[in-house]
């Protein structure tokens, strides 16, 4: 069999051919039967063409199509959309495929893009073939691989003109990154950047769209935080802490900054400049630092500090500008404020607080700020996000609140939310 070997790669998003995935899965079960038939029977058939298939190749995926049926008529049931990378071959290109490398197939379950591997690439090419052949049958065509070539375009959400690299050569990232880059299909481990412009007062509708700012591998990290002017850290599953600046879409770093044994500390988080504080997890002493180098990522640090006692009974403990720190006890959700008036020079004496600000805090599973007392949190049961403003930041007035107000919604799905400046807010699928 001769395969075209050029770039005419295309990654096709089948999404809802027959009207319905659940149809979709009713159907594949007799689409599989008729495509094992048609490998054994050493011919593919469609429209006036008969093709001869090489008996091992045929042989190999029509036994694996029959072993797996189930497990691929359930992974079908559950996909929103599953996706292909087309192998064109001069007649057909499901066993083709084979012979080039095998592509890969990606699935969409619960809105989490999954690579799958070639063998199951094998099985979803064949179906994929047969399912164009047969439509464009349907419509009177020839069964040619141009004609399955346009029809598979015809119902493809991307554009004709998407490509990828040499047939046999796809790589499963490069087609989830493509996907996420180009197209805003999230992925698992992506970094979302979303600016709320509203807010200094919380209009809910005020947000600039949303937009993937880091691809892959992020959820790798224990905790991520941010101090001021575009700088975040995150923590390594060994404890090392790594500095990233991110201004204008313009990334510097990743710097390994601090081997210090960060996983330590059940909680970290950042006031402006550079200041870091940590709860550790074993005494709840809470401690500081500040990171000389936090503009530029080099590993300059003042010394660690001790500068509290009892923080392991609070939980949801963030800050924002100037040493202001918030946390909810988790005895009865109540939320309090300190000031911590030592907090460029880690003096372990200079508190004002704690004061006891507001109540009914322990719902949310997340709670994070940005500047001037601007606090945002995301409540447990139903993944809404709501602001608050504290008028009464800078000395822990319990009364000078506005909101909260609904401002998002679905903010659950994200396994790490943190804010930086001037209401930008970055979350990890």
């Amino acid at each position: 069999m001769q395969v075209i070997n050029h770039t005419d790669h295309r990654l096709g998003i089948l999404d809802d051919p027959l009207g319905d995935l659940g149809d979709w899965a009713e159907h594949a079960g007799g689409i599989i039967s008729g495509t094992v038939n048609k490998l054994r029977s050493g011919n593919f058939t469609w429209g006036e063409q008969s093709v001869p298939i090489d008996a091992a190749v045929g042989n190999k995926l029509a036994d694996f199509m029959e072993a797996n049926a189930p497990a691929l008529i359930d992974m079908f049931a559950e996909a929103d959309i599953f996706c292909v990378v087309l192998a064109v071959a001069t007649i057909g290109f499901g066993y083709a495929a084979i012979q080039a490398g095998c592509p890969t197939v990606i699935i969409l379950v619960d809105g989490v893009l999954t690579p799958i591997n070639s063998c199951w690439g094998v099985a979803m090419m064949g179906l994929w073939t047969l399912y164009c052949f047969q439509e464009a049958s349907k419509e009177g065509h020839k069964g040619d691989e141009k004609v399955a070539i346009d029809f598979a375009k015809s119902i493809n959400k991307l554009p004709s003109d998407f490509e990828f690299g040499e047939i046999g050569d796809v790589d499963p990232k490069a087609v989830v990154t493509a996907l996420v880059r180009d197209y805003g299909i999230d992925y698992k481990g992506n970094l979302r950047k979303y600016r709320h412009r509203g807010w200094p007062n919380g209009d809910p509708d005020n947000w600039a769209h949303d937009e993937i700012v880091g691809y892959d591998g992020w959820d790798a990290y224990l905790t991520l935080f941010a101090t001021s002017s575009g700088v975040m850290y995150g923590i390594a599953q060994n404890g090392s802490l790594y500095w990233y600046m991110h201004s204008d879409n313009t990334w510097k770093g990743r710097k390994k900054v601090s081997s210090e044994g960060w996983s330590n500390y059940s909680t970290v988080f950042a006031t402006g400049s550079g200041v870091i504080y940590g709860i550790h997890a074993t005494n709840g002493n809470l401690y500081w630092w500040r990171h000389s180098g936090w503009l530029t990522g080099t590993n300059d640090w003042s010394a660690r500090k001790k500068v509290g006692t009892d923080w392991g009974q609070y939980k949801n403990v963030f800050a924002t500008d100037n040493g202001i720190i918030y946390g909810v006890k988790i005895s009865d959700g109540s939320l309090y404020w300190w000031r911590h008036d030592g907090w460029m020079t880690g003096n372990p004496n200079a508190w004002t607080g704690p004061k006891k600000v507001g109540v009914d805090w322990g719902p949310y599973m997340r709670i994070f700020a940005t500047d001037n007392g601007i606090i945002y949190a995301v409540k447990e049961s139903d993944g809404d996000l709501y602001w608050w403003r504290h008028d009464g930041w800078m000395t822990g007035d319990p009364n000078a609140w506005t909101g909260k107000k609904l401002v998002g919604t679905d903010w659950a799905q994200f396994r790490r939310v943190f804010a930086a400046d001037n209401g930008v807010i970055y979350a990890v699928t």
